[in-house]
């Protein structure tokens, strides 16, 4: 049995079946399958390890259709690393997948490894919008789609050094992300004024790259080891790295986990949390209004306490902040069908809320509610208006 084939197996034989995940996954309260429940697909990928199954089309199916919300970590007694044991499994049987779906998964590969690539394609986004290129694909994610079309920023170019307004508190780094560079410009921008006047120095490494999350949950675990490198030496003189998405936030704080980079994971720090906890005191533009929280799968600090900075608003949780809304990554594209019916919990939430604006700290799920109509925002973008 290969090396990689003996990790996996290892992960698996950790899971003791107490079914106490199973509950709490977001795609098995869907289906009510036992193979699409964390206990379910452990006991498949031993199956396929032990060659009593076969890792046929039937397997990958049950595999990619996981979010990797990690909702089954957060309460398995024995702690078994099922994200870590997903993406393995999917490198296993990333040679198996039929050719279209390998060919994009290789495009897409490409472009977030080379964010400047994807930056010069941004222009051609307005010329997409005005064909109405959407509407070439299926009606299930024509929404998603135009979206990010209609996000896609072609001036989308940054500086190495913003400095501090004020007195100086300070010098951070900033990770844009791969896509997020191109289509959640707002919330970059809105990062770099709040910390500004917050009296931080921004520094933009030209050097960075993507946080490899796509690569790894798509099963490519050597593309991400490179781009983890790349990373980890663009961003070795800073002390301490800020992010904005929570999906990136945990890829490169578990750097030290998967290769070794741990002095590089305790730089990391949401741009939230740093911003809440080291708050300068500064005149803010009341704002009278309820905006209800919506805490992504991946988010770990509390993104609400810059919010409670802001006069007259109103905070609310969302209901059913324990479910994954169905972004995940590129799933809301790959998988559009539980997507879709995962945000539809999302809507009905927000619709008996009765609240107009969703904040939100990752940029996936932001994206995903907009498809849908919900008015979302970056935490810290609004924070940036109200100043």
């Amino acid at each position: 049995m290969a090396e990689s084939a003996l990790k996996l197996r290892r992960l698996a034989d950790q899971c003791v079946a107490c079914g106490l995940c199973v509950p709490g996954c977001p795609t098995y309260r869907k289906t009510g399958s036992e193979a699409d429940s964390p206990r379910g697909r452990i006991a498949l990928i031993k199956g396929v390890l032990e060659a009593r199954i076969p890792a046929n089309p039937r397997f990958i199916e049950h595999i990619d259709l996981c979010l990797v919300c990690r909702a089954c970590e957060r309460v398995c007694p024995n702690h078994v690393r099922f994200g870590e044991l997903m993406d393995g499994a999917r490198e296993h049987v990333h040679g198996l997948r039929p050719a279209l779906a390998r060919f994009f998964s290789r495009i897409s590969g490409t472009l977030v490894a080379r964010p400047k690539l994807l930056q010069s394609l941004a222009p051609f986004a307005a010329l997409a919008r005005a064909a109405k290129l959407h509407l070439l694909f299926p009606k299930s994610k024509r929404g998603e789609v135009k979206v990010w079309l209609a996000s896609a920023h072609a001036r989308s170019r940054f500086r190495e050094r913003y400095p501090a307004y004020g007195e100086r508190r300070g010098e951070v780094a900033l990770f844009l992300g791969c896509v997020a560079r191109v289509f959640d410009l707002a919330t970059l921008r809105s990062a770099i004024l709040v910390l500004n006047r917050q009296g931080y120095d921004v520094r933009v490494p030209k050097s960075q790259t993507c946080c490899g999350a796509l690569a790894r949950h798509a099963g490519d675990l050597s593309a991400a080891a490179k781009l983890a490198q790349r990373n980890v030496e663009a961003f070795q003189d800073a002390s301490i790295v800020i992010t904005t998405a929570s999906g990136c936030e945990v890829a490169l704080s578990e750097y030290g986990r998967d290769y070794g980079a741990h002095e590089f994971c305790g730089k990391i720090v949401d741009v939230c949390d740093l911003v809440a906890r080291g708050w300068r005191q500064e005149k803010l533009t009341p704002l009278e209004t309820t905006i209800a929280v919506h805490r992504p799968c991946t988010m770990r600090g509390r993104s609400d306490r810059i919010l409670e900075k802001i006069p007259g608003v109103v905070i609310r949780a969302l209901p059913g902040n324990d479910q994954c809304c169905g972004a995940a990554g590129t799933y809301f594209l790959t998988q559009p069908k539980m997507a879709n019916a995962l945000r539809e919990d999302k809507i009905n939430a927000i619709a008996e809320s009765g609240v107009e604006l969703v904040a939100t700290a990752n940029f996936g799920c932001a994206l995903h509610m907009k498809a849908a109509g919900i008015n979302t925002l970056h935490p810290i973008t609004l924070l940036a208006r109200q100043t």
